[in-house]
């Protein structure tokens, strides 16, 4: 609705960017790579994880992974992309290339967890800096001595997810996709009063509203079940949203929640039953995803 009253009132035009096709990623990645070799690995893992989920495969910051990835050291990880969940896969192997040429003293899951942890707090209002950084450390691994997790802080400077202000001590994700991504992937893992908790705590901008929704709803496509998924998208719109009567015992996450729920709900139903389908299912299913 505010789409077309802005272009109503300016005489705008709305330009949707496609996602890269296999010929343009290609090119892409000869200009970005310095030899065939990676140049064909970066190629075939685009192929590869493309038809999982084609409109954000093909963004430009997937690309850009990818051809870190293909880059020396990481040709070796290229087992398991045919995998369900294909970007936690292109980020689990970032990081598990970064244990074989860092001799980080975490496993690619623990780094994961490092950067969940991190996000979830900043998400909650946590200042992004080392202290924070190590603490989530901490909390991956508690059995890590205090040296080790400074050496492993020195190490990140050059970690392909993460950077280090050059003028201040934060840190920050060198793509913001990839900070949604990983709130999305704890999102899917938590309880709906875990959720709850998170969402009526946490700000996101409204420009991250359709990105997480996106995510959450790519990563529960990939049950083995249909209605499994469904089931599941429907706890935690639920929990993001919850009923607002003072003896519902639900805590109250605000207008924001309530608007990501939304937002949810929709991109579920654009995944599970895309336009083409009749109106009067998309509907049940919205209203089933929405408890009504």
């Amino acid at each position: 609705a505010e789409l077309d009253g802005f272009t109503a009132r300016t005489g705008s035009f709305i330009f949707k960017i496609l996602p890269f096709d296999l010929e343009h990623a290609k090119n892409y990645f000869k200009n970005r790579l310095s030899n065939q070799d990676e140049v064909g690995n970066a190629t075939k893992m685009y192929a590869v994880l493309r038809p999982k989920n084609e409109a954000f495969i093909g963004r430009g910051f997937v690309l850009s992974l990818l051809a870190d990835l293909a880059q020396p050291g990481g040709a070796d990880v290229f087992q398991g992309a045919e995998a369900h969940r294909p970007m936690l896969w292109l980020l689990e192997a970032l990081c598990q290339r970064e244990v074989l040429r860092q001799q980080l003293p975490f496993t690619a899951e623990e780094q994961l967890s490092i950067f969940r942890t991190f996000a979830m707090e900043v998400a909650e209002g946590a200042l992004p800096n080392t202290e924070l950084l190590e603490l989530s450390m901490a909390v991956a691994k508690s059995s890590l001595d205090s040296a080790s997790i400074k050496s492993t802080v020195d190490k990140l400077k050059s970690h392909p997810l993460v950077e280090k202000s050059t003028s201040e001590d934060t840190w920050a994700f060198k793509q913001e996709q990839i900070r949604i991504l990983l709130l999305a992937d704890q999102i899917v893992k938590w309880s709906g009063d875990r959720v709850q908790r998170f969402i009526a705590k946490s700000k996101f901008d409204p420009a991250s509203w359709q990105d997480l929704a996106s995510m959450i709803v790519g990563i529960i496509s990939h049950e083995p079940a249909e209605e499994t998924a469904l089931n599941r998208l429907q706890q935690i719109i639920r929990a993001m949203s919850p009923e607002r009567g003072s003896d519902s015992g639900y805590l109250t996450s605000g207008d924001d929640g309530s608007r990501l729920a939304g937002v949810l709900a929709i991109s579920a139903v654009e995944r599970f039953l895309p336009h083409g389908m009749s109106h009067q299912e998309r509907a049940q299913l919205l209203l089933r995803l929405c408890g009504v």
